[in-house]
């Protein structure tokens, strides 16, 4: 999985949080800006993608939009801050997102966001997730 999100804390607070749930049945990696994150995509493939909107230079919808071209059967997954459902809804660059966390989240809604999401990954790429059909029992 990718977490993506230009303050670090929050980085290190979903690490962390989705580590202890998941233990090692699934590897992050994590990137404070859009463009390490689409350097990353190319570099081989993500299961799920859980970026923020707002962010310096390549901000969320852009992130996703082109991560959804160069990386089709990975889930995207959305951060937003407590003004940005509309921004999103009513943004011209609709990226088919599965989910969208609010922040400040609620660690119970994020897990259960997570394991959604693991689990339709593992159903959609069965040649790569062996891991996430492990995480999906855990």
């Amino acid at each position: 999985m990718l977490l993506v999100d230009d303050e670090r804390w929050v980085l290190d607070a979903l690490s962390k949080q989705l580590a202890w749930r998941f233990c090692d049945s699934v590897q992050i990696e994590t990137c404070q800006d859009g463009e390490a994150a689409l350097q990353r995509l190319q570099q081989g493939p993500v299961d799920v993608i859980l970026s923020d909107l707002r962010m310096p230079g390549v901000d969320g919808l852009d992130l996703l939009r082109q991560a959804r071209e160069i990386q089709p059967l990975a889930l995207r997954m959305m951060l937003l801050g407590p003004q940005d459902f509309e921004r999103v809804v009513s943004d011209a660059r609709q990226v088919d997102v599965f989910r969208h966390i609010s922040k400040p989240w609620r660690l119970d809604h994020v897990l259960a966001h997570f394991q959604a999401a693991f689990d339709q990954a593992a159903q959609a790429v069965p040649a790569r997730t062996g891991d996430l059909r492990h995480a999906a029992a855990a």
